[in-house]
């Protein structure tokens, strides 16, 4: 594959720059036949064709994150490029740098024969003994220039080459006084090293920062371009023989694989699911410790060799690595327990099962056949999986132990694997649960997992409803164990994708069947039986009126699943309606961050957390917000429930994401989350554990603190160098290829003149390639989809129309004519998209070359997180993203399978994205040491002014049964019988506070006092005060709202949050002269 990514650049080079050859002839004008490395006489004016801001408006409205337009002005006055150089250090003793200097003219022959390239090459001595400034002309109007300077231990010299030809005149073409191809070679005399690399030292304090100049202490970077980038040679130490200016730079990004160990039973999940002798599993479970130990043992030995001022990071961080050995070895201790044996030989069956029916339904769902009946079980743990499930018993088995109150941060490079090493942690609680018969007979909702964003929050819930077919085929195999009640999984994103009651699940599934799109509360979720992989619609989702619940069966009569609407236990274990998922409390829910939101609006999503009072034989589980909800004769029976067991287990993925506003608010909300699933053991509070997973974050501790109120450890912990932490380590490029990236900045050009040639030369290169016959579809498949990225839905609306027309077109161009041009399709990925439309696109984007796959995809940030299409291997970045997280996020996504190409188009008006062009080398050598810090302030004064009031009353409504219904409002009592319940709330959000941000606490109590009493006056003025107001009738004019939706104006009521993500707007500020 390596060899076709080659080719695509190879062809993009020629395309954007050239030469073809070093004498070529083009037919086309240079400036014209190129779009980039173009050097033009002094102050010549930017084509006014090239101004994007002078471009009509299209229309949308501005998105928040079209965050970089402050940054760039109007290009009415700017000029072409005229130079480029770079600065680099030298060793103080050296006398003398070599400075090759190339470059190409071109001259019309004809205007039938076209342009003809001269190529001009030079060599100059440069003196840098001593502080000096000079410049020397060079062949048809170029000029080197240089100055050298003294620095404390080395000399800096600055090197640039300038156009020094006059403008020309009105008749005279442009082109014969343009450099083209420019390059700057500097060299060691007698090519010795003599490059001095550019400290990178930071004399913060940051921990982070102190374990970045650890990790990356042989990363160098040994120079820094003007207008270009720099690439360097000839590494020696701590020198280079060799720096020079690139136009395209290139870097390949190792790839990251995961430690091996394949001589490890332990690794096998058949074995460790299957095999019946205690000490026997437990000693091979010991191989993988013991292999850690060996490594940490041998990196305690290198310390030595390190900096003085490194040594104390060093120990820091091996001496977590100890703690995670011992952490390790004490969760296998755990296994001399039966029932917790039991539990960890289940979640492995589970994922065994779940990996291989996985594989085997994918397969199906890409191909349409089925090569077997059923899969080969086959399943194996990469290292860091099971060892961060070992390292987590503890946490889940024993409320009390400290180990609870951590946080495990998850951290591997996006596509490591993360997701399978959670799951196994869940299979694993829910197996407990069912072992200990928490609650009612082992029933509540044991795994809370909660994401993002609705993309990622979707597809992860289609991998975990495999994991729950799993659970619920060894359950009823074994029903004397697991128990009669049916493992499941609910979805809880909200009315957007899904319904809120069976009622809206009805007369939606009647739509779909009467071919009416629906574009909201669809339940239609899952799209293939996640057992077997046979097609779902919406004639497998059912409803059965006796248990008011929706039930769904795979169609396929040899599946596991397979039934009709009255086969209540052969149902697909997934619910995908609000109501079913209150009422049938599944063991795993999966929902958006942003959802809990909704507990002060309705409180029966306390069921959740295990605030029940009821049991209905039929309908299930009861809040005391639910009324009785059955008609006298239908046999049911009422059992009073004294509560469920809250979750044991918090899953938040990707960390990075609950940062700024939303995180802010998140934290906030996690204080009412966190009190509601407290509960006491031996006279202690104990909370679930929580386990977050990310890829890139920076101030972990800092975060996790504020949101989570928890210390955290981070799992790996890091090493001695960042290409080793015992359980991955970086591949050399030159023997397992990484992601590739390459750099183009067109600094006389606009970005969409960018946009179109770039994406024509990369199209147009594989459509070639496939023509010629030399390569099958199956090796062009990766690069074959294009996916665009781009930073805002107003960049990416003016790309949708540029692959309608002017690609096409540019393809036709290169192509020789439009009967040879490429015929492009293409799909949308963004928060624009329909919720029924997502499952769709990415099913779309697992066809491959050999049948019709999409040409491109242009996509916002919402590809960056949960789009796992391994097959995809090309990208384009229109414009360095605001954040490195975001960066390494999106550009992850492709690549994962074959060696993947992304291609950074950076804004040369904007200085942020020159700044990342003429750093490109450096930036990519150490992408994660340049992740920027998050922000989640939950307590400050305008998170608590819009997030506070609901806080209270979804404590409320939940903790006191009599508050719960709507017209519980009215029954508060301050100072009579809800004093201790006012007591409780005050204590407990008035000890986070103390936690989280002290200097807040007066202020906050303040504030809550202040909610307290507006809800008491509330209840002393209103006759007939309840929290929502009736839609319609008589009754909704007589009584009083206690709280409002932000778009209502109704007096005396308070707006309360339904979404965390109702949050007011960023706003710019700017300095004006006066």
């Amino acid at each position: 594959m390596t060899g076709i990514r080659e080719e695509i650049l190879k062809n993009l080079r020629i395309d954007l720059v050239g030469p073809g050859d070093i004498e070529e002839q083009i037919k086309d004008p240079p400036t014209i036949h190129y779009l980039t490395g173009i050097l033009y006489p002094d102050q010549t004016p930017i084509n006014p064709m090239e101004d994007d801001s002078r471009a009509e408006t299209t229309g949308q409205s501005e998105e928040l994150d079209d965050v970089n337009d402050f940054e760039q002005a109007p290009l009415a006055m700017a000029f072409m490029p005229s130079s480029i150089g770079l600065t680099v250090m030298v060793k103080k003793d050296t006398e003398l740098v070599k400075c090759y200097v190339s470059y190409g003219v071109y001259d019309q022959i004809d205007p039938d024969s076209g342009w003809k390239r001269t190529p001009v090459a030079e060599v100059i001595d440069i003196p840098v003994g001593h502080d000096n400034s000079d410049s020397r002309n060079l062949a048809r109007g170029g000029r080197l220039k240089w100055i050298c300077r003294s620095g404390n231990e080395e000399r800096f010299l600055t090197v640039f080459l300038f156009n020094g030809n006059r403008r020309p005149g009105e008749k005279e073409m442009l082109d014969r006084f343009c450099l083209f191809q420019p390059e700057i070679h500097l060299q060691g005399h007698g090519s010795q090293p003599v490059f001095v690399e550019r400290s990178l030292e930071n004399n913060s304090s940051d921990p982070d920062i102190e374990t970045f100049s650890l990790l990356y202490r042989n990363k160098m970077e040994f120079g820094v371009g003007h207008g270009c980038a720099v690439g360097w040679s000839g590494v020696e130490g701590r020198l280079a023989c060799r720096v020079f200016t690139e136009i395209i730079p290139t870097f390949e990004l190792p790839k990251v694989e995961h430690l091996e160990l394949r001589d490890l039973r332990c690794l096998d999940m058949m074995f460790l699911a299957r095999c019946s002798d205690p000490e026997e599993l437990i000693s091979e479970l010991e191989e993988l410790p013991r292999a850690y130990e060996n490594w940490i043992t041998a990196k305690e030995k290198e310390v030595a060799d390190l900096k003085d001022s490194q040594k104390p990071v060093a120990r820091e961080h091996l001496a977590r690595c100890r703690d995670v050995l011992g952490r390790i070895r004490g969760g296998i201790a755990l296994l001399h327990n039966c029932r917790v044996r039991k539990a960890f030989q289940f979640a492995n069956e589970a994922m065994l099962y779940q990996l291989s029916y996985g594989r085997w339904a994918a397969e199906y769902r890409r191909t349409g056949r089925r090569k077997t009946s059923a899969p080969d079980l086959n399943g194996r743990w990469r290292p860091f999986q099971l060892a961060f499930i070992l390292l987590n018993l503890k946490g889940i088995v024993n409320p009390a132990d400290d180990e609870r109150e951590l946080v495990d941060l998850l951290w591997f490079p996006t596509g490591g694997g993360k997701t399978e090493a959670y799951l196994g942690l869940a299979a694993f609680t829910i197996a407990w649960r069912r072992l200990t018969g928490a609650g009612l007979n082992g029933s509540g909702t044991a795994v809370l997992m909660r994401y993002t964003l609705r993309l990622l929050t979707i597809q992860q819930f289609q991998r975990a409803a495999a994991l729950m077919c799993a659970c619920e085929v060894l359950r009823r195999r074994d029903p004397g164990t697991w128990g009669t009640t049916p493992f499941s999984i609910g979805l809880w994103v909200g009315q957007s994708s899904t319904p809120n009651d069976v009622k809206d699940a009805e007369k939606a599934l009647n739509d779909i069947r009467s071919g009416i799109k629906i574009n909201s509360r669809n339940p239609v979720q899952l799209h293939a039986c996640p057992w077997c992989g046979e097609k779902l619609t919406a004639s497998n989702y059912r409803i059965n009126h006796k248990i008011n619940s929706l039930l769904i069966h795979c169609p396929r009569e040899e599946c596991e699943f397979h039934g009709n609407v009255n086969d209540v236990n052969r149902a697909i274990p997934v619910y995908t309606v609000d109501e079913d998922i209150y009422t049938r409390t599944p063991s795993i829910v999966i929902g958006t961050v942003d959802k809990m939101a909704r507990v002060p609006w309705k409180p029966r999503a306390g069921a959740i957390l295990g605030k029940v009072d009821r049991y209905s034989s039929i309908r299930g589980f009861l809040t005391p917000a639910d009324r009785d909800p059955h008609k006298p004769g239908n046999g049911a029976t009422i059992t009073a429930v004294d509560g469920l067991a809250p979750p044991d287990l918090i899953i938040q993925d990707e960390l990075h994401l609950i940062s700024g506003p939303l995180g802010t608010m998140v934290g906030l909300y996690e204080a009412m989350v966190d009190e509601l699933c407290t509960t006491e053991v031996d006279g202690r509070p104990v909370r679930p554990k929580v386990v977050a997973s990310t890829a890139t974050i920076r101030r972990a501790g800092d975060q996790i603190g504020r949101v989570f109120a928890r210390a955290v450890r981070q799992f790996p912990p890091p090493g001695l160098t960042a290409e080793d932490n015992f359980f991955s380590f970086e591949k050399p490029a030159e023997t397992t290829p990484g992601r590739l990236y390459a750099g183009v900045c067109a600094r006389e050009r606009s970005m969409k003149t960018t946009v179109v040639r770039v994406y024509a030369s990369l199209l147009h290169s594989l459509w070639k390639m496939k023509q010629s016959g030399l390569y099958k579809p199956e090796e062009l498949d990766p690069y074959w989809t294009l996916v665009g990225y781009f930073n805002s839905l107003r960049e990416l609306g003016g790309a949708v129309r540029l692959v309608e027309d002017d690609i096409p077109d540019r393809i036709s161009l290169l192509a020789g004519g439009e009967e040879y041009a490429r015929p492009l399709t293409q799909v949308e990925l963004t928060s624009r998209c329909k919720a029924d439309e997502i499952p769709e696109i990415l099913s779309a984007l697992e066809k491959d070359a050999t049948s019709d796959p999409i040409d491109v995809l242009l996509a916002t940030n919402m590809i960056s997180v949960g789009v796992d299409v391994d097959r995809l291997g090309l990208m384009v970045v229109n414009g360095q993203p605001k954040g490195t997280s975001e960066y390494i996020q999106a550009t992850s996504r492709v690549g994962r399978r074959y060696p993947g190409l992304v291609v950074t188009l950076y804004n040369p008006h904007r200085p942020r994205d020159m700044s990342h062009y003429e750093r490109f080398i450096s930036y990519h050598t150490m992408l994660y040491r340049f992740v920027e810090a998050t922000s989640v302030t939950p307590f400050s004064p305008r998170a608590v002014d819009r997030g506070l009031t609901g806080v209270v009353i979804g404590l409320a409504r939940t903790l006191a049964p009599d508050l719960a219904p709507n017209n519980g409002a009215g029954q508060f009592d301050r100072f009579g019988k809800h004093r201790p319940l006012v007591d409780r709330i005050k204590q407990s959000l008035l000890t986070r506070v103390e936690n989280v941000e002290p200097a807040e606490r007066d202020r906050f109590e303040l504030e809550l006092e202040r909610v307290f009493d507006w809800w008491e006056r509330r209840r002393l003025e209103e006759s007939d005060l309840r929290y929502l107001q009736p839609n319609m009738g008589r009754l909704a004019a007589s009584v009083a709202p206690l709280i409002r939706h932000y778009d209502q104006n109704v007096e005396g009521a308070r707006a309360i949050p339904e979404s965390l993500r109702e949050v007011e707007k960023e706003c710019g500020l700017f300095y004006r002269r006066i």
